[in-house]
């Protein structure tokens, strides 16, 4: 697939790709700075490939995308796949207090853990290491 397609594939609820493969393919084919472009054109399910392509990004321009996606469109409620938890965890990640403040919602306790433990178990983690 190619890079229209992979974004198309990621809106659609028909995709047969998993969210992580979709980005691989994404950080393959485009550049830092393209998929930066390329997020504001978007929607919501292709953000999150783009946001989690790149997440082992550490550059400037990639920490600003991030809080942007962290928190532009942050709703209330659990903190899961599609309210922003990847770009949430990117900054906890880096100890960001407004990150780990919203990945710390009651919400978020309530019943069972907002995404996959293995993911959220690097959430907790955060928590420790930034003695959050």
């Amino acid at each position: 697939m190619g890079g229209s397609e992979i974004l198309r594939c990621a809106a659609s609820p028909d995709c047969k790709y998993d969210i992580f493969d979709l980005a691989n393919a994404l950080q393959k084919r485009f550049t830092v700075r393209q998929l930066i472009a390329m997020y504001p054109h978007e929607v919501d399910q292709a953000q999150e490939i783009i946001v989690i392509s790149l997440m082992k990004n550490k550059s400037a321009p990639v920490v600003a995308l991030m809080r942007e996606a962290a928190f532009a469109h942050l709703k209330p409620g659990m903190t899961d796949e599609d309210n922003q938890y990847f770009s949430l965890q990117y900054l906890a990640d880096r100890c960001d207090p407004n990150a780990l403040r919203e990945l710390n919602r009651p919400a978020n306790f309530g019943g069972s853990y907002p995404v996959g433990c293995i993911f959220w178990q690097d959430t907790l983690r955060d928590f420790g290491k930034c003695r959050y």
